[in-house]
């Protein structure tokens, strides 16, 4: 005996079958019993094939603005080169305290005017005077690399 398969369209996420907005195939009597009465799903019409695809589309469409936006911001943040702070420096070409990445994120804010999350940038422990490099992760392949320089007050 073969089972009878349907496609259903998820409305909430559900262990072990998927998330909200998926389409999956499942047994009729789970849908029909289970996941339709609860409303936990709809049955696909070809209605809802083609809205999904507009979705689809449209979030794809909107990935990609957001990409764009990152890679246009990696380069005004590359153009920029270098980086100054100013900082209290007390024996041995030591600072007081540290550089942090608030210190950063408002230098780029002052130079570029955007504002970016200071959990993206990655510095090492500044102690003293001295260049570095700092890195500014904008997405998990776009990394914006800029030179820091630490100077005395």
């Amino acid at each position: 005996m073969v089972k009878k398969m349907i496609e259903v369209l998820l409305r909430q996420d559900i262990k072990k079958l998927g998330k909200s907005g998926e389409v999956k195939t499942v047994a009729f009597g789970y849908a029909r019993n289970y996941l339709i009465p609860f409303n936990y799903a709809c049955k696909v019409t070809p209605n809802i094939l083609h809205r999904i695809k507009k979705e689809l589309e449209e979030s794809k469409k909107q990935l990609l603005k957001i990409r764009e936006g990152q890679l246009n911001l990696k380069q005004s943040i590359e153009s920029i080169g270098k980086v100054t702070i100013r900082k209290k420096v007390g024996q041995n070409n030591l600072i007081f305290g540290s550089v942090n990445d608030r210190d950063i994120v408002n230098s780029i804010k002052s130079n570029l005017g955007e504002t970016i999350d200071r959990k993206s940038i990655i510095i090492p422990e500044i102690k003293e005077l001295g260049s570095y490099e700092i890195e500014i992760i904008l997405n998990t392949d776009i990394v914006a690399k800029l030179q820091l320089q630490v100077i005395p007050e």
